[in-house]
């Protein structure tokens, strides 16, 4: 929705309290031809337009204050509140009390009034209709919640999807399996580990539903994907793995979030030279996988999974995280960054 449809809302809700609250509230009370007669008179007409547009600036103010400061502290919120005020009242007080004296001889207040009782006075007209720009922004703010909800189970269906297509698919369960069938052949003792460990994995792509998992998942995640594919080779792959402390791997997390970056290393990476692996958590959560790109695809930069997972960061982080994906020289640089609350 755009900035003007948004305003147009607290326009249409400013107009139908106005109407009722004053206008409907009006004839209600007086309840004779007389009363009618006189609010739909020009002058009257003339006024109460006047009027509308000014105490349409004590709707809009904090509407402005809270759309433009929703993610900062609730000191700034309130002095951004509390100048908004003083603005719209300054404002209604230049317009009926200095212009409209001068130009049509009317004023809406004694002039001997001060300022201070004139912002007093006009401090509750202020509330009762800024009150209806707080109403607006939050049921624009709960409509716009809702879709980033919507939207953030429609991405990760789509990991989902993704997942199952990169990883459930012959080539990887083929190379798997027989690199299992392998080991069983020569009796080797890591054959019911390896068997273990993919249906682990398997387990974990296919029934995990949680908006977030512990960090120490999607580790456990990202080392039995690992291990399964060294087995494809007949060397061993140089990983260089650096993970955060234990105490720290509690912290929750999208599941999902650390595969593809290595997932993208194994595919497009030369594994005979050092592929880094990179896990840092404090304030922030800090990821970075760097490898050496195969000859034939230097031109690669990205992928489904990595669009995929710039999407679901900004629907659940916003600008709270970083994803930066480059190729410098020879390297494949990708760094994610997530400021944790």
């Amino acid at each position: 929705m755009s900035s003007k449809s948004k305003i147009s809302q607290v326009l249409a809700y400013h107009f139908i309290f106005c109407a009722f609250y004053y206008w409907l509230r009006e004839m209600l009370l007086k309840r004779d031809w007389e009363t009618l007669t006189k609010l739909v008179s020009p002058e009257e007409i003339l006024l109460s337009l006047i009027s509308f547009c000014i105490l349409f600036g004590y709707a809009v103010g904090p509407y402005l204050v809270l759309s433009r400061l929703q993610n900062r502290p609730w000191p700034q919120v309130g002095m951004g509140l509390l100048l908004a005020s003083v603005l719209a009242i300054a404002l209604r007080y230049l317009i009926e009390e200095i212009i409209a004296p001068i130009t049509i001889g009317f004023r809406n207040y004694p002039s001997s009034i001060s300022y201070f009782d004139y912002y007093l006075d006009n401090l509750y007209y202020w509330v009762l209709h800024g009150a209806i720009g707080v109403i607006v922004y939050l049921l624009q703010r709960t409509q716009q919640v809702e879709r980033q909800r919507q939207s953030l189970v429609v991405e990760n269906q789509k990991t989902e999807l993704a997942f199952l297509r990169s990883q459930i698919n012959p080539h990887f369960l083929f190379n798997s399996l027989n690199n299992i069938y392998s080991l069983f052949f020569i009796k080797s003792d890591h054959a019911l580990e390896a068997i273990e460990r993919l249906t682990t994995m398997l387990r974990y792509g296919l029934y995990e539903r949680a908006e977030k998992v512990p960090l120490h998942q999607e580790i456990d995640h990202l080392l039995n994907f690992i291990e399964l594919e060294k087995m494809r080779y007949d060397f061993e792959p140089d990983i260089e793995l650096s993970l955060p402390d234990p105490a720290y791997q509690s912290i929750m997390v999208p599941p999902l979030l650390l595969i593809t970056f290595v997932e993208n290393a194994f595919k497009h990476g030369d594994l005979r030279r050092s592929v880094s692996i990179q896990l840092e958590v404090g304030q922030k959560l800090l990821y970075q996988v760097v490898n050496e790109i195969k000859e034939k695809e230097k031109d690669a930069v990205g992928g489904i999974g990595l669009t995929n997972l710039k999407k679901r960061l900004a629907l659940m982080y916003g600008s709270k995280q970083a994803l930066n994906i480059r190729i410098e020289e020879n390297s494949h640089i990708a760094q994610l960054e997530i400021a944790l609350s």
